[in-house]
């Protein structure tokens, strides 16, 4: 006789934990990625902006049959610091020099109690790294399988180069103050110059 599975017996998987620590773990085009991916799960269609620059926005989502932008997602991988009101500013003025009527941020981190002054009132909402993983955890449990599908997919830890998209590699520097001091470099040197700190309490992105 043949033993049945769980699955067959019709015993559910646990759903993969997705923690705050794993949240902090993903490099920050990952991040980017989950967040795109979180938004698609609650409704909107999105458009990603590409790699480089983004103007102050890595996200744009739109309403199913909207014809327009109708919000604006900006993103920061950071560990340690508190993002600030100078960023709050920002994206707020994105909006208004768009005419997009609302915006989210969404961080890894936490927000400084100016950046949450500000935002008060406004049709500006800031996620942190705990209330993200608070609204996964109230996802049905498929879609946060999804999710933790998206974040551990391949090499999540390693950054993706800001400027080209490749994977980063570990350099060490080998001159002035930071003599000894690790970073991630792209692989494209010298034709693509941009360089990562290895994480502490700073931004990735």
């Amino acid at each position: 006789m043949t033993a049945m599975t769980g699955q067959q017996a019709g015993v559910q998987r646990p759903t993969p934990e997705f923690t705050l620590a794993l949240l902090q773990e993903l490099e920050w085009k990952r991040f980017e990625q989950v967040t795109e991916v979180y938004f698609q799960q609650m409704g909107w269609d999105t458009h990603a902006a590409p790699i480089g620059p983004d103007g102050g926005v890595d996200i744009h989502l739109t309403r199913p049959g909207s014809q327009r932008t109708d919000a604006v997602v900006q993103c920061k991988a950071w560990l340690g610091s508190k993002v600030g009101v100078s960023l709050m500013r920002e994206l707020f003025g994105v909006m208004a020099d768009a005419t997009v009527p609302e915006g989210f941020f969404v961080t890894t981190s936490e927000y400084s109690s100016e950046a949450r002054a500000f935002a008060a009132g406004k049709r500006l909402t800031l996620i942190d790294g705990a209330d993200f993983v608070r609204r996964i955890e109230e996802l049905p449990r498929e879609t946060q399988a999804r999710l933790y599908a998206t974040a551990t997919a391949d090499d999540y830890r390693t950054p993706t180069c800001p400027s080209c998209g490749l994977k980063m590699v570990k350099k060490t520097s080998g001159k002035g103050r930071d003599i000894g001091k690790p970073f991630w470099g792209c692989p494209a040197f010298p034709r693509c110059r941009a360089t990562i700190w290895m994480r502490t309490d700073t931004a990735l992105e």
